[in-house]
């Protein structure tokens, strides 16, 4: 080995920085079995001889959404885990790994599905650095103590049992028990954080988060589980990413990590909202909505005009009720697309209606769809037919009933809810779902 004595020790993942581009403490993981090293980047586009990207992505927690450009990049070809080959642009960046800074190459690539958002291959390492897979973050935000954040639907007399389990571990830790209603969210475009409200700290900054039980939470979980893996967070189980989500929580959270408009909210528990009327009246304005997470057709859902009718609401809310809170956004009623496969069959407007219930005059739902349109897929507004494409794709869903509503004044449009289980047999013209959802089950069987 060429120069041993300058050869640094590193762990199998470090927190490295791009110090030209002001990106610190990025997670990285070190191989030694892959030649090049790579960066998470999106929008990648090439014209004119000018290559230009987003490094990251939405939801990531160093994500900007700057568009950077550059002459100066190469291609490169690589094999796939298909065994097919791909060609890559390549920058040459400067990255420091504990006290060295080196300029190298990296491939830009998609790693949205990947753990770590950076990879440093061996091309980097060699001549440079050794690898001790056993060892962790040895530079670059190394912290003399781990901290684990424990949640529990019960945390009564759990700290002194997981004070215990910490004593018997090797590595220093500090173990912290809540529970789920000690959890704060606030969400808006591209940007969610989740706080436990005791501390006020991000759950993005603990090194690990044991989901010890979750059933009578298990939206809350399953929206803090999204959140952990975005945010490159261990967590156990995984099996909360599997789960089917029935709830506007979960959901609005995935949504905004992706990077799709969902109205500006606030969701905690009975208590921290009741606590934070006034924040939430300075950071959504009134009207607002409030909504239980769980419920549908319109059910404990209102419009609320003041303080005094959001503290009337959560007070006779039952203690196992869940509440968001979100901006209300005028509008002209909304549109709901439906979506099959990848494609957006029809659509149906329903225009604003007269309610003698004040706290329901933000729902456009009457019986009889008195209200309600038909819209051709050729006239569904693109910006519409591509958020509910886009969000069918990210819930995984092949078969929704995407609403979206528009600002009035700005025009932007904004997802509400992502329906798995559509009216299709009933409602407003159940003549043209059935013909379009025959289209589909008809393609699949013959594609």
């Amino acid at each position: 080995m060429k120069n041993a004595s300058k050869v640094d020790t590193i762990g199998s993942v470090e927190l490295v920085d791009f110090p030209e581009l002001y990106l610190q403490d990025i997670p990285a993981k070190i191989d030694t079995g892959a030649d090049n090293s790579t960066i998470w980047a999106t929008d990648i586009n090439m014209e004119n001889g000018v290559l230009q990207y987003v490094l990251f992505g939405p939801g990531n927690g160093h994500y900007k959404g700057d568009i950077i450009q550059t002459k100066n990049f190469r291609t490169t070809s690589i094999k796939n885990s298909s065994g097919q080959t791909e060609f890559r642009y390549k920058i040459i960046f400067l990255v420091r790994i504990g006290n060295r800074k080196i300029r190298a190459w990296f491939t830009l690539s998609d790693r949205s599905g990947m753990t770590y958002p950076v990879l440093i291959g061996k091309k980097l390492l060699r001549n440079k650095y050794v690898v001790d897979v056993s060892k962790h973050k040895i530079h670059g935000g190394i912290k003399s103590t781990r901290n684990v954040l424990v949640l529990s639907s019960n945390p009564t007399d759990l700290d002194n049992f997981f004070s215990h389990v910490a004593k018997e571990m090797d590595t220093k830790t500090k173990i912290v028990v809540r529970s789920y209603e000690d959890l704060a969210f606030n969400i808006s475009d591209s940007r969610v954080s989740i706080v436990d409200v005791k501390t006020n700290r991000d759950l993005s900054k603990f090194d690990l988060v044991y989901f010890k039980s979750h059933r009578r939470y298990s939206p809350v979980a399953m929206a803090v589980a999204v959140y952990l893996q975005f945010k490159n967070v261990k967590f156990f189980d995984k099996e909360l990413l599997t789960h089917v989500s029935y709830d506007k929580l979960s959901e609005y959270t995935r949504l905004a990590l992706y990077g799709l408009p969902v109205p500006k909210s606030i969701c905690g528990s009975k208590d921290y909202l009741l606590k934070n009327i006034d924040y939430i009246g300075d950071k959504l304005g009134w009207p607002l909505v409030c909504k239980e997470i769980s419920e549908d057709r319109g059910r404990k859902n209102y419009l609320i005009q003041d303080a005094t009718e959001l503290r009337k609401v959560l007070q006779n809310a039952v203690p196992s009720e869940i509440y968001v809170v979100q901006k209300y956004i005028d509008n002209d009623g909304y549109i709901r697309v439906f979506v099959f496969g990848r494609q957006a069959a029809l659509a149906v407007k329903r225009n604003p209606v007269f309610h003698t219930n004040p706290g329901k005059q933000h729902l456009n739902n009457p019986v009889g769809s008195a209200n309600a349109k038909i819209i051709p897929e050729i006239d569904i507004d693109p910006v519409a037919h591509n958020l509910a494409i886009r969000s069918s794709e990210i819930m995984n869903r092949q078969i929704a009933g995407v609403d979206l509503i528009q600002d009035r004044r700005s025009k932007k449009w904004l997802l509400l809810e992502i329906n798995n289980a559509p009216q299709l047999k009933s409602g407003s013209f159940a003549d043209k779902k059935q013909a379009a959802l025959a289209k589909f089950i008809n393609f699949e069987l013959n594609r």
